[in-house]
């Protein structure tokens, strides 16, 4: 099957998903580091690679071995991820997951660096679900791979008129032969340019469990999201970008590591002459109506 919303990721250099889990207690990084290879052989998409084939056309091919990596580290994960954040993905050879298993005293991280043609946040999650069944010796049931066609895409993304004519252009424009642009070389050309004279910029904040519950606490008693209260939180420290790019699951009851995302752009300003709760609540109208549209 050709591969048509996954396209506009294979060849962009920055969409790497990132998380850290962290384990407490007596586990061993080589018992981790085996459940994460079992893991990546109990899904469709880790025993996969990408294939562009003579026209240009995109699609997965599954191989006999995975060519997802796993390694044990005792180095920060940021450092790991500055490291490899300009080390392009050997998507065509399967290298679709980097594992780092960060050994640290009495607790382990472990780090899932993923590309995006693999799949959406919710399908790191999946995997981390499998390591963790793996290392307590559960059943882990084959995971296929479900794929967004151009007539999913419109369905499940809710786009407008306008939309659907663009994707269509879109979409008979990859493979045009006089077009034969899209090709590897442009990939890792494009990956190393990009990243020459760029870094990731961090953003963390740890919140501790008694403040997640005021959060919480905070949304119902306004009738607001906490993806609404994070949004607005973010505008209030960061006043000068407006722009948002909220990810939306199209995934129904799909439970596969796949791609199964669709983005809305917002644009939203924080009022410094209104308190953070009349922000929140005009915020979170403005987006719900976004998404719903």
């Amino acid at each position: 099957v050709e591969l048509l919303l996954e396209r506009t990721f294979l060849l962009d250099p920055n969409v790497y998903m990132a998380v850290v889990m962290t384990l407490e207690g007596d586990v061993k990084a080589e018992e981790i580091y085996e459940a994460v290879k079992k893991a990546y052989t109990q899904n469709a998409m880790t025993m996969s690679k990408a294939v562009l084939d003579e026209n240009g056309t995109f699609y997965m091919e599954e191989m006999e071995e995975t060519g997802c990596k796993v390694s044990i580290d005792s180095r920060d994960w940021q450092e790991i991820m500055y490291e490899n954040e300009r080390i392009p993905f050997r998507v065509n050879e399967g290298e679709l997951v980097r594992t780092f298993i960060i050994t640290k005293g009495k607790e382990t991280d472990i780090y899932f660096m993923i590309h995006h043609i693999t799949c959406d946040g919710n399908g790191i999650f999946l995997l981390a679900e499998d390591v963790l069944s793996n290392l307590q010796g559960k059943e882990v049931a084959y995971r296929n791979s479900t794929v967004m066609t151009e007539k999913g895409v419109i369905k499940k993304g809710g786009l407008n008129f306008l939309e659907k004519l663009g994707l269509k252009k879109l979409s008979s424009e990859w493979c045009q032969e006089e077009k034969e642009v899209f090709g590897w070389d442009t990939y890792y050309k494009i990956h190393e340019d990009f990243w020459k004279d760029s870094k990731t910029e961090i953003d963390f904040t740890e919140l501790e469990g008694s403040e997640l519950e005021e959060i919480k606490a905070k949304c119902k008693e306004l009738g607001v999201t906490v993806n609404s209260y994070m949004v607005t939180k973010y505008l209030k420290d960061y006043s000068g970008r407006q722009k948002l790019a909220i990810p939306t699951s199209i995934r129904e009851n799909d439970r596969s590591i796949s791609c199964m995302v669709s983005s809305v752009i917002a644009y939203a300003e924080y009022d410094s002459n209104a308190t953070f709760e009349e922000n929140l609540v005009r915020i979170n109208k403005y987006l719900v109506k976004e998404i719903k549209n």
